[in-house]
């Protein structure tokens, strides 16, 4: 079966990152390992290669504009051994997905949009927590977020199927977008085991970051963005700090486009924190040392007003780190609350507070959490699910 995944970006061996490439890569690898040919055609940079395979993955990288030589390669291809499924992520393939109907065949029997979130579900969540960061934004970026919408819109009614990551997302794209609930599949996210799981590296982490053996390490990743919560971990490690001051929050993550008015509210408060040495601040961690920070962790916090399917969750899961999260979004679908984790009120900073004190009071609890855990994503959140599941997909259409 010949596979065609659309993507943005592909990283370069071995130097995976954040956000989606761990998806685009941990996949695409799986069903190279289910018998797969996967070809990849992503965006390139200066001094990248236009084309390599990584660990049987092939990798054709185009330069701008992208969606001009996207059609070329798929046309390439097609014309060499056939595509059978064509896979875009996000609205890569846009102008694929608009002129499919009229190219020769189609160019692939099956065209299928991977739905990672929604620009509707996004501005909902801010308009929620950030309504003033909203209604100082520039004609221009409105624009942009109306432009967005509606490339989403034509793209995804028009592939022949969709897959979602969770049950919610599913429900937002036929709410929002008034696509037909039989057209999306779900595929969960997965983790890969092989670099995440347990580490014993508390101390080395401890050290690190300047702090004692006594401390309790509370992480946090989502720098300001306001869908993320970044105030709701701040105003409940104010209230439990003096009472709890070996409770340490590793706050990770930088600014995002919308947070300059909602950052306001947040830095007074987190730079007091900062100055009691309740709260550590960096920018990022590398990826490859994320499994270290896990391990090291009491409990990792999200206390977010928005998320489709946090790969956060899975990885920390995996690593046997409890968590602590706002019952939104898809993260009920994930976490057990009492069983695998803690699920609170989204916006409640007195509930947070009360579940970091019970987290960190209670290492019995802290060990159950973290082993059902890591159960859990072994049964349930592998890659090697996510491709099976996407395979059965594809032969599901394949055979209509």
């Amino acid at each position: 079966m010949n596979i065609v995944r659309l993507v943005s970006h592909f990283p370069a061996r071995q130097k995976i990152h954040y956000g989606l490439e761990s998806t685009f890569y941990n996949l695409s690898r799986e069903q190279v390992n289910l018998g797969l040919n996967v070809h990849i055609i992503c965006r390139g940079y200066p001094r990248q290669k236009k084309f390599e395979e990584i660990d049987g993955i092939r990798v054709h990288r185009v330069m701008v504009p992208y969606n001009l030589f996207m059609l070329y390669n798929l046309f390439k291809l097609n014309y060499q051994a056939g595509i059978d499924i064509i896979h875009a992520h996000a609205t890569s393939g846009f102008t694929y997905a608009v002129l499919k109907n009229f190219l020769y065949d189609k160019w692939a029997k099956s065209f299928i949009a991977h739905v990672h979130g929604t620009t509707k579900g996004i501005r909902w969540a801010w308009s929620k927590v950030a309504p003033d960061a909203l209604s100082e934004e520039t004609i221009k970026r409105r624009a942009e977020r109306q432009a967005s919408i509606l490339r989403e819109t034509i793209m995804w009614k028009n592939a022949d199927a969709l897959i979602a990551h969770s049950e919610f997302l599913r429900e937002e794209l036929v709410d929002l977008y008034g696509i037909s609930r039989k057209n999306v599949f779900i595929v969960p996210n997965g983790v890969d085991l092989h670099t995440f799981y347990p580490r014993k590296s508390r101390e080395t982490i401890l050290k690190s970051v300047g702090l004692d053996s006594r401390s309790h390490i509370v992480l946090y990743l989502g720098g300001f963005r306001p869908v993320k919560g970044p105030l709701y971990i701040a105003k409940a490690l104010e209230k439990i700090h003096d009472t709890f001051e070996n409770v340490k929050v590793l706050f990770v993550g930088g600014k995002h486009s919308l947070d300059e008015t909602y950052e306001k509210s947040a830095m007074k408060l987190v730079k007091n924190l900062q100055e009691k040495g309740a709260m550590r601040i960096f920018r990022n961690i590398p990826h490859i040392r994320l499994p270290h920070y896990y391990s090291a962790a009491d409990a990792v916090v999200l206390p977010s007003i928005y998320e489709g399917f946090p790969k956060v969750i899975l990885e920390a899961m995996a690593c046997g780190t409890p968590i602590i999260a706002s019952a939104v979004g898809a993260i009920p679908e994930v976490i057990r609350n009492g069983e695998t984790g803690i699920l609170v009120e989204p916006a409640n900073s007195d509930e947070l507070a009360d579940a970091i004190i019970t987290m960190v009071s209670n290492p019995e609890l802290r060990k159950k959490l973290g082993s059902k855990g890591r159960i859990l994503v072994e049964e349930n959140f592998t890659w090697e699910h996510a491709a099976k599941r996407t395979l059965a997909i594809y032969e599901k259409l394949l055979s209509l």
